[in-house]
């Protein structure tokens, strides 16, 4: 980080994967539990526990003391395994279903079910013509076969392809308001614009901003604000979440694949072992996505750090020694992946981790609000360490859809302990400004010895959301506007709308 600029921490909770589709806290056990039988294990010890809060059951059962009294040993694993797989279940359901809502992308897109039909296809040639799978010793004649039926399976598509072609710099406001909404203002105007793709003619900088102003405007009451929150981040930032999803990692992986300026990369704080982020080497320390300039490194200073405190969904961990997995935008307990990580071990009898290393037996990578200490995951440490020296350097602290409820004491400890004398300025983003949490932003604040400021939009009508917010900053990083802007009406809801990573 250059000297003189301004270190910015943004602290995303889970109101802002809200908007898009992610079920809240409040009503994350409850889809768990209509995800699994009548007759579970897990249902039957929720029911003898009478809790409705999903991050005090599994805070509950990482807790010796606590699980012992009402479960066996065995028991424990069962209950666990349901809850951990039940929670991935829940936000993969979701993180698909935004997909295709807003981008018309299938399942069958994601990159890690092409490599799956790809291992059938190779295994039906090789049995064709009598060979091993891995191709080494094939002939002339069954490498044209299989490349013949390689072509048939190319049918997957990326999120680009269903985008009109617009200039890299409005990619990220397509993504935004989604497909339908970019080809109609594409039909509607923007063609005309000339704000296409091209190699040789670049749009005006007036004609980006009214560009996106179009595209906002047509956005209706659905927007998908990760992808503005992408386009705003500069060199240098750093974005704590306390959520488990992959709206982010999906918008970071986009970007990073524009050519624009300034590039950057993105690490994760910690290294995992990738599955098969490249064909050749399945197993390769995987640290975060690099940017579209290959001189980017994750361990930059001036990179993007992404801190998942705690885990996500595409993460795996071995059972016997702790050792961490990253499946890179896919969620890592999805059927493809289990599928990949079998084939493998089936094929080579690879062991990435340790001699006990059984791909069947790895479990989701997911703690609950808990102080670092309690964590064993070596990969998680490492985040909460790296996420202490960041908020040592930050100059502005951004919480964007965080309600730093009781369950985030830990953070605001982190935080308390991390910027004490920093005395960054500090911003709350929320829907819900009540006075309750007025008060717990004023007690961490007291703590920095700032004043917290509270973002309300211009619009008295419109709620103070992540997705309003961006929008203003995204508008006026692309310049004045000409005429105001048109905000979305207030939902009669809070936060219960329904659902409308080298991928």
């Amino acid at each position: 980080m250059r000297n003189g600029e301004s270190r910015r921490v943004f602290v995303v909770g889970a109101g802002m994967s809200c908007e898009v589709g992610a079920p809240a806290v409040r009503r994350l056990l409850p889809s768990i539990l209509e995800s699994v039988g009548r007759k579970s294990i897990l249902r039957t010890y929720l029911k003898r526990k009478a809790s409705s809060n999903v991050e005090k059951v599994l805070g509950d059962l990482d807790d010796p003391r606590i699980w012992s009294s009402d479960l066996t040993r065995s028991e424990h694993k069962r209950v666990r395994a349901q809850l951990l797989c039940g929670i991935v279940r829940v936000f993969d359901k979701a993180y698909y279903e935004h997909l295709r809502r807003h981008f018309g992308l299938r399942r069958q897109d994601d990159p890690y079910y092409s490599d799956v039909r790809d291992y059938r296809v190779g295994e039906k040639v090789g049995k064709q013509h009598g060979l091993p799978f891995n191709g080494s010793t094939w002939t002339p004649e069954a490498r044209k076969q299989l490349a013949r039926e390689r072509v048939r399976l190319r049918d997957r598509k990326c999120l680009d392809e269903v985008l009109p072609p617009l200039d890299w710099e409005l990619l990220p406001v397509a993504r935004a308001v989604g497909r339908r909404v970019a080809w109609q203002a594409w039909s509607g105007g923007l063609e005309s614009l000339n704000v296409s793709r091209s190699p040789t003619a670049k749009p005006t900088r007036k004609q980006l901003a009214k560009a996106s102003q179009i595209l906002l405007d047509a956005r209706g009451d659905r927007l998908d604000p990760y992808h503005l929150l992408v386009a705003l981040l500069r060199p240098g930032d750093t974005i704590i979440t306390l959520n488990y999803d992959l709206f982010l990692d999906r918008a970071l992986f986009e970007r990073l694949g524009d050519p624009v300026t300034p590039a950057f990369a993105v690490g994760y704080g910690s290294t995992f072992i990738g599955v098969r982020t490249c064909n050749e080497h399945p197993y390769e320390t995987w640290n975060g996505f690099r940017g579209w300039r290959t001189s980017a490194s994750t361990e930059d200073d001036d990179a993007v750090v992404v801190l998942k405190l705690h885990g996500g969904i595409d993460w795996l961990q071995c059972p016997s020694c702790h050792r961490g997995y990253c499946t890179p935008g896919t969620p890592g307990s999805c059927r493809a992946i289990r599928q990949m990580l079998i084939e493998d071990k089936r094929l080579s009898d690879c062991q990435p981790c340790c001699s006990r290393y059984d791909p069947r037996a790895l479990e989701p990578c997911l703690v609950a609000p808990e102080p670092r200490k309690q964590i064993a995951t070596p990969s998680l440490s490492d985040i909460w360490d790296f996420a202490q020296r960041r908020l040592e350097n930050a100059s502005e602290l951004i919480f964007v859809g965080c309600a730093l409820g009781s369950a985030d004491n830990h953070v605001r400890k982190l935080i308390g302990q991390a910027c004490a004398s920093a005395r960054p300025r500090l911003l709350v983003v929320n829907r819900d400004l009540g006075m309750q949490l007025q008060r717990r932003y004023r007690t961490l604040a007291e703590i920095l010895k700032i004043a917290p400021a509270f973002w309300r939009p211009g619009n008295r009508t419109v709620q103070p959301t992540a997705s309003a917010w961006l929008v203003e900053r995204f508008l006026e990083a692309q310049g004045p506007a000409k005429r105001p802007i048109r905000q979305t009406p207030r939902a009669n809801t809070r936060c219960t709308r329904r659902p409308p990573v080298r991928h």
